[in-house]
């Protein structure tokens, strides 16, 4: 809306009547009586999809600026009008003067829009209030006010009989015996976590839950069971009775629980359920009484978190086999687990909510929504019952009415088109989002999530495309981990998943393999044994660098490090390991304790070998025969050309999976995020197409000087390394990042990943190795430039001094073509990539000259926080103890015992050397590594301190 012309000030005084009409005071009250009138919940189902947009005029009317939104407080709306009073006078009453300057327009403007954000910004507790009327209340609020009540009463010293004493006594020595024959039980979450023990006649489940004491959710469970009060003989003792329908032609079950609970220290408690006879429920014909153990212990490991320890066996009595028992009970007993999680999510309060809590609520949200998704009605009403019995998603209703149109789409996950493949981009900001326009950005997550290779980068992307979803990831710090949660599930879920990730990494490599298999037994068929051999040997050469990294991700693992390591070097050689890899990096498979790097670097380094063992020299040995052949093979061209785009797409998704991934952003963010967070579609397909003219330029290249003179490419080779190693020692920067003793440092990994890095470059111009731990910017801009210009000395050198006549070569005319062609391919893309694609912050990283010793300097020096500072301890030594050692010991020795005490999820002591712990805590570190790793030690008690240490995490 324009401002209007604001007359200059008069002289007189200004007038006492009432305010005459005004037209943006009209538009003001109009605008706060649409926000006053809005109903909570649409009267529309979700389930209609309707493809007209909304009116723009309407709900644009009411846009809110961010900027005044965060200005707003709760006593500004009765300011505003009593300052604003003045203003609206003085344009009244001066409608015929000349108009002057824009200043008081401007005034006019900046309250209006404060007038309209103080009216959306509500209270908390009145927009709760508003959630309570309009959503039917919440269904649990009873429940916590009794709690409450009743917890000043829980808190007295309880006095215990000796029959209560004696159970106790007996469960909690029964909790606390060693059980033999553990082994672990697949929950199909990653919210608990389950064991199985052989008690000798039974089977017995042992889980462990940690989380937030609050961090729960409670929906509408779909077993209609009613729990029977009985006798509650005092605050600590509670007798049940629970009805368990069982399918004909078996008896109907019944369980009668006793209840008690003692208090073991300032920090956990212990309970105990059991079967238990009691006169209020005796023996009923034709039902069977089941015999029921649980027992629970709760500790208190920090300010919000809490390890839940729980065990249960259960016995469906009559004459069923314990067998059957096991097979029925285990998997109700282990589920039966969400219930901790279901109800205290549900009454903690909205803004109580962290990172943390949102990763457990998305989880919690897929496994209680998703099995509904194929009927729409019931999604629907599933939906609004979570939201009316869910504080957090109650409270976020009230204020923005379309967000369970949201959910219900993302939980849908249709592939359908939605506001990103259509002409109607969703551009409104999030105060002006219509329900309409929600359901349109929900649907195209799909889509997203199809384009990246981890949940997170999906997720990111997602939010940054729409205006709405960066607004609504500001105001609520849950909203972004629980859609990453909910992604990481759906790919896990949908046959396009972390499923077509891995089959889509393994068949590239298969198709890769199959045509070298073929010109391998093509070369044997016509008796050219070198060059079959040459093809088998760079295969050999991928399998043995595969199994050298599987060696080092896996030798230092905690648990089970022979059988891990058995199983992935099976998997290298079955040739799946390039889909293991993928399926991991999808899936969001965490580092395991004790592994050398993240899955995502796994994967690269295994990438980076099959580059360079198989797939580049492959490709030249291919086109060197190619040129020697008297005949050309219209297969052999289609094996080339597989092999050209399998190496420039595996070259390209290993920059574009660094680039694009939130954390590595998060931890490099000087040097991480080239490709924009909007239009990923034209960045891949031009660093595709730009790789794939690197790779068919480079290879030719080098099969000609191969054919003209070998000696001469074994030269250029060796010359072409040893001016990138001199730099490197030159600039006091060899060694490779990674940590490793000093003799592997300079004799092994340098001069093999500096020959394998460059290599790959030369051959794909891979943009990660222009990062300072690689080539760096400059020394990769030079690199590539010098590429291009051997391209065509090598088509100059093959057409004037190869073997043979000229009617035996490649005339000049196509050489000269061809090489002019690739050049101008790559350099027009390369050229769009960077200058029309790339995000202009990241440039100068293309031609940058600072070192990778300096790179890592500044990962403790510019460190804005104690998790960055901390991150140079994955460094390898040579690259800074000698430069800034003395500064990182003494920050060490200043903050370690906080560390210790605090136990943030990125403190990993195992990380740092023994000479940069204080003396003290390395005793003790080293009596505690020692005791962890003990066989003596129980299952329980090692899972417990590893659940301790990284209570940060938030689960």
């Amino acid at each position: 809306m324009p401002a209007p012309s604001i007359p200059a000030p008069s002289s007189n005084p200004l007038p006492s009547n009432p305010l005459p009409s005004n037209p943006l005071l009209e538009r003001i009250k109009s605008a706060q009586s649409s926000l006053a009138s809005n109903p909570i919940l649409r009267a529309t189902s979700n389930k209609q999809d309707n493809d007209e947009p909304d009116d723009a005029q309407t709900h644009r009317s009411v846009g809110v600026d961010p900027d005044f939104y965060d200005m707003v407080d709760d006593n500004i709306i009765s300011i505003l009008l009593d300052a604003c009073k003045p203003l609206f006078d003085l344009v009244s009453a001066n409608t015929n003067s000349n108009p002057s300057t824009m200043k008081h327009a401007d005034l006019v403007m900046i309250t209006a829009n404060l007038i309209i954000a103080a009216g959306f910004k509500m209270k908390e507790q009145a927009r709760q209030e508003m959630a309570e009327e309009d959503l039917g209340g919440g269904m649990f609020d009873d429940v916590v006010r009794d709690v409450r009540k009743a917890a000043a009463t829980y808190a007295l010293p309880q006095v215990y009989d000796a029959d209560e004493q004696e159970t106790l006594d007996s469960q909690l020595a029964l909790h606390d015996a060693p059980d033999k024959s553990l082994k672990k039980y697949k929950t199909g979450t990653k919210l608990y976590s389950c064991e199985l023990a052989d008690t000798g006649h039974g089977v017995k489940v042992i889980a462990y839950w940690m989380g937030h004491v609050a961090n729960y959710t409670n929906f509408e469970s779909d077993e209609k069971v009613h729990t029977i009060l009985g006798e509650r003989r005092n605050d600590h003792s509670l007798v049940v009775m629970t009805p368990v329908p069982i399918p004909a032609p078996l008896s109907n079950r019944e369980v009668v629980l006793r209840s008690l609970w003692k208090q073991m220290d300032e920090n956990s408690y212990f309970v105990s359920q059991a079967s238990y006879k009691h006169q209020d429920f005796p023996f009923r014909p034709g039902v069977v009484r089941m015999s029921v153990t649980r027992t629970f212990k709760l500790f208190k490991t920090g300010p919000n978190l809490t390890l839940v320890e729980w065990s249960a066996d259960f016995n469906l009595g009559g004459s069923i086999p314990r067998s059957i028992n096991d097979a029925v009970m285990i998997p109700k007993i282990v589920s039966s687990q969400i219930n901790f999680a279901k109800f205290f999510t549900c009454v903690r309060p909205a803004d109580s909510f962290d990172e943390g809590d949102g990763t457990v609520f998305g989880r919690l949200l897929f496994l209680q929504l998703h099995k509904h998704r194929k009927n729409e009605d019931f999604l629907n009403e599933k939906i609004l019952d979570t939201i009316r019995t869910t504080n957090v998603l109650r409270s976020a209703q009230a204020k923005y009415r379309f967000f369970d149109e949201f959910l219900f789409h993302i939980i849908k996950n249709k592939m359908k088109m939605g506001a990103s493949q259509t002409s109607f981009v969703v551009k409104t900001p999030l105060v002006a989002l219509t329900a309409n326009e929600a359901g349109r950005i929900a649907r195209s997550f799909p889509m997203v999530m199809m384009a990246n290779a981890t949940a997170a980068a999906a997720v990111d992307e997602f939010i940054m495309t729409y205006v709405a979803l960066v607004e609504l990831d500001r105001e609520y710090v849950w909203f972004r981990p629980m859609l990453t949660a909910i992604a990481t599930e759906l790919m896990s879920a949908v046959a396009w998943g972390v499923k077509f990730r891995a089959y889509l990494g393994a068949g590239v490599s298969a198709a890769d393999g199959l045509s070298d298999a073929y010109m391998i037994k093509a070369f044997y068929d016509m008796g050219d044994t070198a060059n079959a051999k040459g093809l088998l040997a760079m295969v050999g050469a991928n399998l043995v660098w595969q199994m050298g990294i599987v060696y080092i991700q896996v030798q230092g693992l905690k648990k089970n490090r022979w059988r891990t390591m058995l199983f992935e070097m099976l998997t290298v050689v079955s040739f799946v390991k390039p889909g293991m890899d993928a399926y991991r990096v999808a899936s969001g498979a965490e580092q395991l304790p004790g592994a050398a790097d993240t899955p995502l670097t796994e994967m690269i380094w295994t990438k980076m070998g099959e580059l360079f063992f198989e797939a580049i020299p492959g490709l030249v040995l291919q086109l060197v025969a190619l040129l020697n052949a008297e005949q050309v093979s219209k297969v052999a061209i289609g094996s080339i050309v597989i092999s050209t785009a399998s190496t420039a797409l595996t070259a390209t998704t290993m920059f574009w999976d660094v680039d694009i991934d939130p954390g590595t952003r998060k931890r490099n963010p000087d040097w991480i995020g080239l490709v924009p967070d909007l239009n990923r579609g034209s960045a891949f397909a031009a660093l595709f197409f730009m790789s794939a003219f690197q790779v068919i330029a480079k290879a030719a290249a080098v099969a000609l000087l191969a054919v003209t003179n070998r000696t001469w490419l074994l030269r250029y080779v060796v010359t072409d390394h040893a001016l990138h190693f001199v730099y490197r020692v030159a600039r006091n920067d060899a060694v490779m990042y990674p940590p490793m003793p000093p003799a592997v440092s300079y004799c092994v990994v340098a001069p093999l990943g500096r020959v394998v890095i460059k290599t790959i470059t030369d051959f794909t111009g891979y943009f990660n190795a222009r990062l300072p731990l690689m080539l760096g910017g400059s020394y990769w801009l030079f690199n590539l430039a010098m590429g291009q210009a051997s391209v065509l000395a090598c088509v100059h050198l093959y057409l004037e001094y190869a073997p043979g006549d000229s009617a035996g070569k490649v005339a000049a005319g196509t050489l000269w073509a061809g090489a002019g062609a690739l050049a101008a391919g790559w350099l027009t893309t390369f050229t769009y990539f960077v200058f029309r694609v790339a995000v202009p912050k990241y440039r100068h990283t293309l031609w940058s000259w600072t070192s990778g010793r300096q790179c890592v300097h500044d990962y403790f020096l510019k460190g804005w926080d104690d998790e960055s500072k901390f991150s140079i301890f994955g460094c390898n030594l040579l690259l800074w103890e000698s430069d800034i050692g003395e500064e990182v010991r003494a920050w060490t020795a200043e903050n370690w015992a906080r560390w210790k005490e605090e136990k943030p999820a990125w403190f990993k002591p195992e990380q740092v050397p023994d000479h940069f712990i204080p003396a003290a805590e390395l005793a003790q570190l080293g009596h505690n590594r020692k005791r962890r790793g003990s066989a003596a030690g129980s299952v329980r008690e090692s899972f417990r301190e590893v659940s301790v240490r990284e209570e940060g995490g938030g689960e």
